[in-house]
């Protein structure tokens, strides 16, 4: 997945507030089980950061500026029975993160447009290699106490107000690429991407 946000944005760097370049794959999936009923949800990923090329000249400012590439699951209400069905918090595997050899724990609203909760473990987390190196790295975890986790923080800090029945909440859907609220060209290889869901057996 490789993007050139000097293309976009040419001479002029993005200031704060204003949008940014997306380059992302999305899937939603079908008939996912309720969290509850889960044993596991192991992601298995291999990323390797071909190209990240600071355009900017003298207007790079790491607070407005960066280049990063993520993963995102929605663990979402879709119990249509439920009055929050629809509500969805975002959970983030950090990939790549100019700024951070490994990027920092982020737990705390989107103000990108969506409202919704963010909750993005530390990127130790998932490995001990860093993606600024350029080689291989491979994500290979269970997924499902963190998202747990996610639930729980959600509910402490104000959100998913409606139900705090982890029966209401599935793995929606995902999506995965860049965001580049900066002047960079950037080129990231992905493969053997996979998210394995266990259903816990009922005796």
């Amino acid at each position: 997945m490789a993007l050139n946000a000097f293309s976009e944005y040419g001479e002029h760097a993005r200031k704060a507030g204003d949008p940014w370049v997306h380059l992302l794959v999305e899937q939603d999936f079908e008939a996912p089980a309720a969290l509850r009923d889960l044993s596991a949800a192991r992601l298995h990923v291999e990323a390797r950061l071909l190209r990240s090329r600071n355009r900017h000249k003298d207007d790079y400012n790491p607070g407005v500026h960066a280049a990063q590439f993520q993963i995102f699951f929605t663990v979402q209400n879709l119990n249509r029975n439920s009055p929050g069905f629809g509500d969805a918090l975002w959970f983030g595997i950090p990939i790549y993160d100019n700024r951070h050899r490994f990027v920092p724990a982020f737990k705390e609203q989107d103000f990108g447009g969506t409202s919704r909760f963010i909750f993005t473990p530390d990127g130790k987390t998932f490995s001990a290699a860093s993606s600024h190196d350029g080689e291989w790295v491979t994500i290979d975890q269970d997924l499902l106490p963190l998202m747990r986790q996610a639930l729980a923080t959600a509910w402490t800090r104000g959100f998913l107000k409606r139900s705090k029945d982890s029966a209401d909440y599935s793995i929606g859907g995902m999506n995965m690429g860049w965001e580049l609220p900066g002047t960079f060209d950037v080129e990231m290889q992905i493969r053997k991407l996979s998210l394995k869901a266990t259903v816990m057996q009922i005796r």
